[in-house]
């Protein structure tokens, strides 16, 4: 050996190491926008963030591990504590000499421990700026944070807190003094994310979360089985904590049967939270971009049923609406109330008792009782209904329902946030209102979108694709 060095020393290099390696990184990122793009520091500032963002996320566990090092101490036939790293370390014996040096290490783990306390307090804030971020399309954000939630579905992007929470929990378990108690925590903390990844499915995949699920599953198995192994002083603790744990796992058996039959003979929720019904070419791009909305909100249970994003068959449009819908939107166009097949949705929803509501959008026209009296005048195609098994009597009343309902008022100028607002009023159930478009504050893009102010539909369609321009950059950081 050239040199040997004390725990503290061996301790506070390990710690630098972390702040080399940043310090390293950030020194290449600057040596690389200098040569490659002339200095644009602020440009290429989403680049950096996300990079030690990323590493910070690799190694989270191997940081709080390695910070936590001080707490890892275990007994001695003695009776004396001493740290498994540094053997020559005793552990809380601070009134002698020997136990001086671990109350150093203990106060530069606590300082250490900011850094991934710290790392954690601010995924917590950007986890609450997301949804704003998103809504509002601010690119710049998503390409900056975009790879923490990338993985998971939009809904869903709190997920990563309770892969950091776990990361956190896993390393603070070798800190546990006693192997029963660490194997309880280790088994706890593997059962508390298995639970969250079946309830909220948030990876963007469904097989993912399968195979989340199945990872977790198998590493529990093998806790289990290697925790008869564990030499301990008090193996009745250890071995009543196994057979809880495992009691319980079986316990839930009969839960999950009882679920399942209530859920095959019980009341079924239904599928589709939102039908909206629409006419194409008078609402197409709007209604795509209301669906957005009210999925990016996510203040509810069940889907937005779309009919180009959702239908196999119209065979099945009727059953659908009946059975699977619970509220039916009708986008009240110019022609909405003209088509057959948005007339065939209006009598399924009013045949089956399926709450509707009206949104009146710019240049609406609300057929009277006269015209809808006349139905083979006023819809066109209205045979290819009869002929599907409607009577005319029940769409007449079904769409003299619809026209005489009380409408929310959709101005003909209207934003991400007044969109936004309709959508809330439809969660609400309010079927009578009007929205209003607060102006928003435009953030600065490279990419500029323009349309016609004066067409509704345009403005509808601009707003899809920035959002789905937003979306592709949130993806692809």
């Amino acid at each position: 050996c050239i040199a040997s060095f004390s725990a503290t020393a061996t301790f506070t290099s390990k710690l630098a190491m972390m702040f080399a390696t940043v310090v390293f990184v950030a020194l290449l990122h600057v040596g690389f926008v200098l040569a490659r793009h002339g200095g644009r520091f602020k440009e290429r500032r989403p680049v950096i963030i996300a990079v030690f963002g990323t590493l910070c996320m690799l190694f989270y566990i191997s940081i709080t591990v390695s910070v936590l090092q001080p707490l890892q101490c275990h007994a001695n036939p003695n009776g004396k504590w001493t740290n498994r790293e540094y053997k020559e370390v005793v552990c809380w014996a601070w009134g002698e000499d020997a136990g001086e040096e671990h109350l150093v290490l203990l106060v530069i783990s606590v300082l250490a421990m900011s850094m991934p306390v710290s790392l954690l307090a601010k995924v917590v804030l950007l986890s609450r700026q997301f949804p704003s971020a998103l809504r509002n399309g601010d690119v710049e954000f998503m390409r900056s944070y975009g790879f923490l939630f990338f993985r998971f579905r939009p809904q869903a992007h709190f997920y990563v807190l309770v892969v950091m929470m776990r990361g956190l929990l896993v390393g603070i378990v070798p800190a546990i003094p006693k192997p029963a108690v660490q194997i309880f925590a280790f088994a706890s903390t593997l059962i508390a994310t298995l639970i969250a990844t079946m309830h909220l499915k948030p990876w963007r995949m469904q097989i993912f979360n399968w195979v989340d699920a199945i990872f977790v599953v198998v590493l529990i198995l093998f806790l289990f089985l290697g925790s008869f192994a564990v030499d301990v002083d008090n193996t009745d603790f250890l071995g009543w904590t196994v057979v809880t744990i495992i009691s319980l796992a079986l316990s839930m058996i009969p839960m999950i049967f009882a679920h399942a039959v209530f859920k095959h003979f019980g009341a079924v929720a239904r599928a589709y939270r939102f039908f909206l019904c629409h006419s194409k070419a008078d609402a197409g791009a709007f209604a795509r971009w209301l669906k957005m909305k009210l999925k990016a909100g996510g203040n509810f249970r069940g889907d937005v049923f779309l009919d180009c994003d959702s239908l196999e068959s119209l065979d099945s449009l009727m059953s659908i609406v009946a059975t699977e819908v619970q509220t039916l939107v009708v986008l009240g166009s110019k022609s909405v109330f003209f088509r057959p097949w948005c007339a065939a949705e209006m009598t399924a929803a009013h045949e089956n008792g399926v709450q509707g509501l009206l949104v009146a959008l710019p240049g609406i026209q609300v057929p009277g009782e006269d015209l809808v009296a006349n139905l083979d005048t006023m819809i066109i195609d209205l045979v290819v209904l009869v002929d599907s098994g409607l009577r005319r009597e029940a769409i007449r009343r079904a769409v003299l329902a619809f026209c005489e309902k009380p409408a929310i008022q959709v101005p003909k100028e209207i934003n991400a946030r007044g969109c936004r607002e309709l959508g809330n009023l439809l969660v609400r159930g309010v079927a009578e209102g009007a929205v209003h478009c607060e102006p928003t504050q435009v953030a600065s893009s490279k990419t500029s979108i323009i349309v016609d102010p004066t067409s509704f539909e345009a403005s509808a369609a601009g707003y899809v694709l920035q959002s789905m321009l937003v979306l592709h950059a949130y993806r692809n950081t």
